[in-house]
């Protein structure tokens, strides 16, 4: 058994500055250490896959009949994370940037379809999840593009 100690923050913000239009705002950030400098077995005391910061933002409209409507563009920024345990290795930051549009049908009540186009990684950036065993096997998704349905009832 080691102690430790992890501290950390959280950031969310939401505004609406018209009818229709949004936009949000987040951070977070933590670190993990331990705190005994005779139990880290000469770790260097940084705890293991800890998440590097993030910060993000996101657009949003809403419009037409009822808000049938529905666009969102935003980026998220993961930070390079340096701060890393014995036999772990760094992993880079990278940008992501996504974006869906949204139409809903409405047929009676309760009963409705939203078509949409989603784009998740537009920048087809090499993206690694520190916290992930695989981080280093498997990235996650390049550019992607998916056009669907879903059904409401």
């Amino acid at each position: 058994n080691v102690d430790a100690r992890f501290t950390g923050a959280e950031l969310t913000l939401a505004y609406t500055p018209a009818q229709g239009f949004g936009f949000s705002a987040m951070a977070d950030s933590v670190r993990g250490v331990l705190t005994d400098a005779a139990d880290s077995g000469g770790r260097n005391g940084n705890l293991p896959r800890i998440g590097p910061p993030r910060i993000g933002g996101k657009l949003t409209w809403r419009g037409g009949a009822d808000g049938a409507w529905y666009a969102d563009l935003g980026a998220t920024h993961v930070f390079t994370q340096r701060q890393v345990a014995a036999f772990e290795s760094e992993t880079a930051g990278y940008t992501r940037l996504d974006a869906s549009v949204r139409y809903r049908l409405r047929s009676a009540a309760n009963r409705s379809a939203d078509l949409y186009l989603l784009g998740r990684n537009l920048g087809n950036r090499d993206m690694r999840v520190h916290t992930s065993f695989l981080k280093d096997f498997a990235p996650l998704p390049g550019r992607s593009l998916f056009l669907g349905v879903t059904a409401y009832y």
